[in-house]
């Protein structure tokens, strides 16, 4: 009787101590998938110019980050951000104010970008973001998170980008020291000295050149930033005559060129930029 006894005890223990064993084992689980969200990183690519000339890209590109998509599951986009970009679209998908009265369509789309902003890739972290109370596509990241898509309606002196916060005014950021960066493309002269800059959206796709404009290609059909040497901004449709800047393969020859800068080149020209997304 006595070992029946010590025999339902030590099975009851055993029966405590397992179970006890499996529910830590389940909570360990938990707590490494809370660590280790899943993130995924979505680039956009512009089309080129139909007249742009073919250009071989070099294995030393300027992203290094994954291609495939990512996205941030279960992120409701903020739905002002959303609202913004319909309000945008209505006045691109004008076919008839595009093709009849272009002046006036650039007049519309310029307008729109100098009172609310335009969405572009910032370097800015999103707690600064936040803090700002800007206007950001929170779902959406690019860069290893490092780059968002804000609306901003312009770079003012080379010194401040302005940003549309959500009370719908224009605020003004100090760069640099603000924690927020636009990517700065430098014209180097034969002796390695940069002497001409232009501040763009932080992109991983590519830029271009005419003469003293560099431009950006806008993720909208056929519209492109054009930006002069001082770096004012000016939204323009199909620009013709455009020279894509490609990679330099060995960035040392040339004068002004590090390995931790983008060394381009482009109608016979160099230029420097930093390096957009690097592991």
């Amino acid at each position: 009787m006595k070992t029946l006894r010590l025999f339902w005890v030590l099975f009851a223990v055993a029966l405590v101590f397992g179970v006890s064993i499996y529910i830590s084992s389940q909570k360990i689980k938990e707590l490494k998938s809370e660590k280790n969200p899943e993130k995924i990183v979505v680039i956009d690519v512009p089309t080129p110019p139909p007249d742009a000339a073919p250009a071989v890209v070099s294995k030393s590109s300027r992203i290094t980050e994954p291609t495939e998509p990512m996205t941030i599951p279960g992120c409701q986009v903020s739905p002002q951000f959303l609202q913004l970009k319909k309000d945008l679209g209505m006045i691109v998908n004008n076919r008839e104010l595009r093709e009849l009265k272009r002046s006036e369509f650039l007049k519309d789309i310029n307008d729109f970008r100098l009172q609310t902003g335009l969405p572009l890739p910032v370097s800015v972290a999103t707690a600064k973001l936040v803090l700002e109370g800007a206007v950001f596509n929170n779902c959406r990241a690019t860069c290893h998170g490092s780059v968002h898509e804000v609306f901003v309606s312009r770079i003012d002196g080379t010194k401040y980008i302005e940003v549309l916060q959500k009370d719908k005014t224009l605020k003004k950021i100090p760069l640099h020291e603000g924690g927020v960066e636009m990517a700065s493309i430098d014209e180097l002269n034969k002796k390695g000295i940069p002497f001409r800059s232009w501040l763009a959206p932080v992109s991983e796709s590519d830029w271009y050149i005419k003469d003293n404009f560099l431009y950006y290609s806008l993720d909208i059909e056929g519209l492109w930033l054009q930006i002069d040497n001082l770096s004012r901004w000016e939204v323009v449709v199909d620009p013709q005559g455009l020279t894509k800047l490609t990679t330099v393969t060995e960035p040392l020859s040339v004068p002004g060129c590090n390995n931790d800068e983008e060394c381009l080149e482009g109608a016979s020209r160099h230029f420097k930029a930093p390096r957009i997304c690097r592991n």
